[in-house]
């Protein structure tokens, strides 16, 4: 009965570590990056321990070799939640006297900014000294309000924290397109007007939005359309005929060699009613 019993529980042990990465002639191995497999000669793991229960400071399993170190290797090398980017500095979400530098891998490394009256700028990448309470700012995402809620880092609002019960601080970035800014209410990134005037809409060459100021003084934008025909030129932040394939003069609005200028007074739209409504709305430009 006792040798039956023996025979259950080693077999239990067996189905428990059967994701273990013994092989053999090897003695140890890693079972994933934090547990440490023990092996037989014939390949077949006996049993298996978490680094950390070792040696808190030595968490990690490395390679084939199922030694534990400080610090992941190869696959196990996790990106920080706080490099949204690689090879480029962030903020600290939770202090802005310190910034994180991201390398090439997105491995954190935390850097305070000397001296203490120094606080990170985003827009420089650099530390500069504190002016006013405006120049820092933080989120303390150990307070339970905070806690699995998103915030907009106001210096630089093409950037956004979210407070993880589960991981802590994240960072997060709109990469891509000019003048984007992450929403908080969307979790999106939107466009954000950077001054007042006409902007280019992104893969839509006859729209364009118009910035101006709502209430209280806050800039909104409004998705405007081109009359048909026309379409947005950035240069001249105006709606106007689009550049002609054809050689025909009557179609032709510049001609190679030619000196004479085309009058196109009417082919302009008129500027577009702006709303104060803090959500974009879309209309159709004049011709």
């Amino acid at each position: 009965m006792s040798s039956l019993l023996n025979t259950v529980l080693i077999l239990a042990t067996f189905i428990t570590f059967s994701n273990a990465q013994c092989t053999t002639g090897s003695r140890f191995a890693c079972a994933n990056c934090s547990t440490v497999s023990v092996c037989s000669y014939g390949g077949i793991q006996v049993d298996a321990f978490r680094c950390d229960s070792v040696n808190a400071s030595l968490p990690f399993c490395s390679g084939n070799t199922g030694v534990c170190k400080s610090a992941p290797e190869g696959s196990c090398i996790q990106p920080s939640e706080l490099c949204p980017r690689a090879s480029d500095t962030f903020p600290n979400p939770s202090n802005c006297l310190q910034y994180i530098r991201c390398d090439a891998q997105k491995q954190a490394q935390t850097i305070r900014c000397s001296p203490s009256s120094y606080v990170y700028d985003h827009s420089t990448r650099s530390c500069k000294l504190r002016q006013t309470s405006n120049d820092c700012f933080q989120v303390n995402c150990a307070l339970a309000s905070n806690l699995n809620r998103w915030t907009s880092y106001r210096p630089a609002p093409k950037l956004a924290f979210y407070c993880s019960i589960a991981v802590g601080p994240m960072t997060f970035e709109c990469s891509t397109g000019e003048n984007q800014v992450f929403n908080v209410v969307s979790r999106s990134c939107v466009f954000g007007c950077p001054s007042e005037g006409r902007f280019p809409v992104p893969d839509d060459g006859t729209k364009y939005y118009q910035c101006a100021r709502g209430v209280y003084g806050v800039l909104v934008a409004q998705k405007v359309s081109c009359s048909a025909g026309l379409v947005f030129d950035p240069s001249l932040a105006n709606c106007t005929v689009a550049a002609s394939t054809t050689t025909e003069p009557a179609t032709t609005l510049v001609t190679a060699g030619s000196t004479t200028a085309v009058d196109t007074t009417e082919l302009t739209t008129s500027p577009a009613e702006t709303t104060t409504s803090s959500t974009a709305t879309e209309t159709s430009t004049s011709n």
